[in-house]
């Protein structure tokens, strides 16, 4: 078997700044091969990252995403 990465979720824990003692959910980058796109990929990953996030007994997450990449914008408005 060929195994090869062909996306990935970058996420982290850290220490909210607006709230004393609360520790928020942050994915700081995604990716998925241009081939792979439009499969289902980018969901599976993100919902695989949701899950850690959320055992994780987070009340947030916050994402970034560059303006000029309006695909990721697409894709982070459909996963609400």
């Amino acid at each position: 078997m060929d195994r090869k990465i062909i996306g990935y979720f970058i996420a982290d824990i850290k220490k909210s700044r607006m709230r004393v003692n609360n520790k928020i959910g942050w994915i700081s980058d995604g990716f998925v091969e241009n081939k792979f796109r439009r499969k289902g990929v980018g969901k599976d990953l993100f919902e695989f990252t949701r899950k850690w996030l959320l055992q994780k007994d987070l009340k947030r997450v916050e994402l970034m995403v560059d303006t000029k990449n309006s695909l990721g914008i697409k894709a982070w408005e459909k996963y609400g």
